[in-house]
């Protein structure tokens, strides 16, 4: 977040560096904060009430019991008021009264009422400040959370060159934004239930930041008007959550405020590109940030051209492309951030970068806005995902915008190792199971009963051994090519209700229950995801009968149903997750509808497709239709639940989209299986989320809802009823 619009309480105690508080305050304002200023009486023997009244614009509050008219309770007023409080200068005498709660003035007082970030800036002789009580002072202040910035290096009161000045009013202010910014990632992140940075804790991320040069001769170059400022703050927003930071800049007179171990400095975009050649493979992403010249000069000069009055023709050939090498050789565990400067058309050129680049995420930003792109110290970005959304910001600063893409990062990057070991790599092969060593494990934890209290006693008795035999082969099938954690099952049940049994010929008859669930991501609440009744189920079984299944082969009934519905629920499950990750096998149960066509089994013919039968489920989910029905499954998952159990706010405005674009869907696509998918399984759930939603949302909710389940009106009325 920038400052701007924020409410900021700065404190001053009686240091020589008041004196440079009034810039501070000028600082803080210019960059759209409204500043109220306490301080010490001792902070007025070097600063005036007067200029710091003017350049805030408010009074200034100093003592606690001087009536005239105005609150006596101030130091409550302003802790309730203020977003922020920074005291700077920050004396050995304050910083001690804080670290041990002595409240006996206005400035000490008012921090033990404030319970909002605080920031100090000491500034002290160099002795007080190396002392060991005030070094435990200090420790015991950042232990509580307070962000205590170092002390500079430079000319003290006392005319000795040590450690202890303030730091200047600019500095200051940039340590403002970013811990404002990072104080804003905190509380999102405590809401999350563990913070998107837990997710980046060790991870290795590439930065690219600052322009390149290529050079013409050895006095010229080519070059563009990036700061590298955009990169710097987010190597500093990485580090601060426990990414290790692998930085490769160009030239530029910035550099990041948090130490980088690894930094690399270069002159030119094929310095630049042998950097990721090196560093890439070890990489879990790579945010591309550095403005890189497209194209340089076939021909460097060894020595200075010359002026010659004619023209100068330069053949200028292509650079690397670092963000499409990045893209078109990431692995499934690595993620890619782009960014695109746009002049025209700046959504659809981004887009179409992002495709073409192969990128998770692109950072869009044009030169349309003012005060966003080179040469700022803010900017006005838009993210584009992947999966097609995208999310427009407002102007603020790059600290801030900075630690906004490092917590989408992180939720990315948190999505994608959910994704992953829950076995989206269907398409590609294995994937690892982190935290030991890898298990080939089945991907179904599948309960399977068998219920046959509509049946005579003589005739129950196969149906015992059918009931092991089934929960094996289930739950001890291979169905896909994964290789996932043994407790990384997709959990679900099939009940089979048997209703009528024929000794003679074998022959069953059958009710199937299929249902479904899906951990919900930093949660350990569980969504349902599928729940069908299957009353058409009919299958030939003898006791001791085998039970076994190919997807070339299908030669029972009984395993062709049970195999098509563990394919239906681990293609919907990873297609939950990520985009298109169950294709493959939504593909294989369309297969099997496919070969059991010409059985004469009840179920599978599409002329039956009135019914709600297997072939009337996949046929609509796949053929023609897979594309929006699987898009509004990733919604409903991903953007609703999902988030619900972070931002409640913003998981109902997934969810209310997501019911949003499947009314659209149920009112144009006659016969897609919308009801079957989604409300029969969430029903409940729909109601329990928005039972606690405001008024407007709760509104909407119910008008699609009925809408798209009439059947339930009473049931949704609910949400109108909850208190």
């Amino acid at each position: 977040m920038s400052l701007q619009g924020r409410h900021i309480v700065l404190g001053v105690s009686g240091g020589i560096a008041a004196y440079k508080t009034p810039a501070l305050v000028r600082l803080l304002v210019q960059a759209g904060a409204e500043v109220r200023v306490v301080c010490t009486a001792h902070a007025l023997e070097f600063v005036t009430p007067l200029t710091l009244e003017t350049v805030s614009g408010h009074g200034v509050y100093s003592d606690m019991f001087h009536r005239g008219g105005e609150r006596t309770t101030r130091h409550i007023h302003y802790a309730d008021w203020g977003d922020l409080l920074i005291v700077a200068p920050a004396t050995a005498n304050i910083l001690a009264k804080m670290a041990h709660g002595i409240a006996d003035d206005a400035l000490s007082t008012l921090y033990l009422a404030f319970h909002k970030p605080v920031l100090v800036a000491p500034a002290m002789n160099v002795h007080m400040y190396g002392h060991p009580a005030t070094a435990e002072n200090l420790r015991i202040l950042a232990q509580r959370g307070v962000c205590v910035l170092d002390a500079a290096y430079g000319q003290l009161a006392c005319g000795c060159e040590a450690k202890g000045r303030m730091p200047e009013p600019e500095e200051i202010r940039r340590a403002a934004e970013t811990f404002w910014a990072e104080a804003e990632a905190a509380t999102e992140a405590d809401v999350c239930g563990g913070g998107d940075e837990a997710l980046l804790k060790g991870k290795k991320v590439l930065v690219t930041a600052g322009p390149t040069q290529e050079p013409i001769d050895p006095v010229r170059y080519i070059t563009n008007r990036s700061s590298g400022r955009m990169g710097f703050c987010i190597a500093d927003a990485l580090h601060r959550q426990g990414a290790e930071v692998f930085l490769v800049s160009g030239p530029s007179a910035l550099k990041p405020e948090m130490p980088v171990a690894h930094w690399e400095k270069v002159r030119t975009a094929q310095e630049m590109y042998e950097t990721l050649l090196r560093w890439w493979p070890d990489m879990d992403a790579g945010v591309f940030s550095a403005a890189v010249a497209d194209y340089r000069v076939r021909a460097v000069s060894d020595v200075k051209m010359k002026k010659t009055g004619g023209e100068a023709r330069l053949e200028l050939v292509p650079n690397p492309d670092l963000l499409a090498y990045a893209g078109a050789h990431k692995t499934e565990r690595q993620c890619v951030v782009g960014f695109a400067l746009e002049t025209d058309h700046a959504l659809a050129n981004a887009e179409e970068k992002r495709r073409r680049k192969n990128a998770d995420i692109m950072v869009l930003n044009t030169l349309e806005d003012k005060g966003a792109g080179f040469e700022t110290t803010t900017n006005k970005v838009t993210f584009l995902y992947k999966d097609g959304t995208s999310e427009a910001g407002d102007l603020e600063s790059k600290v801030s915008v900075a630690a906004k893409l490092v917590r989408r990062l992180g939720r990315y990057m948190g999505g994608l190792t959910v994704w992953l070991l829950l076995g989206a790599t269907v398409l590609g092969g294995l994937c690892g199971w982190g935290g030991g060593a890898s298990l080939q494990a089945q991907e179904l934890n599948c309960t399977f009963q068998v219920v046959t209290s509509k049946i005579q006693s003589g005739d129950k008795k196969v149906f015992e051994t059918l009931q092991d035999a089934l929960n094996a082969f289930v739950n001890g099938q291979k169905w896909t090519n994964l290789q996932v954690g043994a407790g990384e099952k997709i959990p679900c049940s099939m009940t089979m209700e048997v209703q009528e049994r024929d000794n003679t010929t074998g022959t069953t008859k059958a009710y199937l229950t299929v249902q479904a669930r899906r951990p919900v991501y930093n949660a350990s609440y569980q969504t349902n995801l599928l729940n069908v009744v299957d009353r058409d189920f009919t299958f030939t079984y003898s006791e001791f009968d085998p039970i076994e299944f190919s997807d070339n082969n299908i030669s029972s009934n009984l395993t062709a149903v049970v195999a098509y519905y563990s394919y239906l629920i681990i293609g919907l499950y990873l297609d939950s997750f990520a985009p298109n990750a169950g294709e493959v096998c939504l593909n294989k149960a369309d297969n099997v509808v496919s070969m059991c066509q010409s059985m004469s089994e009840a179920g599978w013919k599409a002329s039956e497709r009135n019914n709600r039968n297997r072939y009337w489920i996949i046929e609509n989910y796949l053929n023609g239709n897979y594309g929006a029905i699987h898009q509004v499954l990733y919604q409903y998952h991903r953007k609703g639940i999902d988030q619900m159990y972070g931002s409640p706010s913003e998981g109902r405005a997934g969810l209310l989209q997501a019911l949003t674009e499947l009314k659209a869907l149920n009112d144009t696509r006659s016969g897609l299986p919308c009801k079957l998918l989604f409300m029969e399984a969430k029903s409940d759930e729909l109601v329990s989320v928005f039972s606690g939603a405001p008024q407007d949302e709760r509104q909407r909710a119910v008008e699609i809802l009925n809408s798209l389940d009439p059947s339930n009106v009473q049931k949704y009325q609910k949400i109108m009823q909850a208190r």
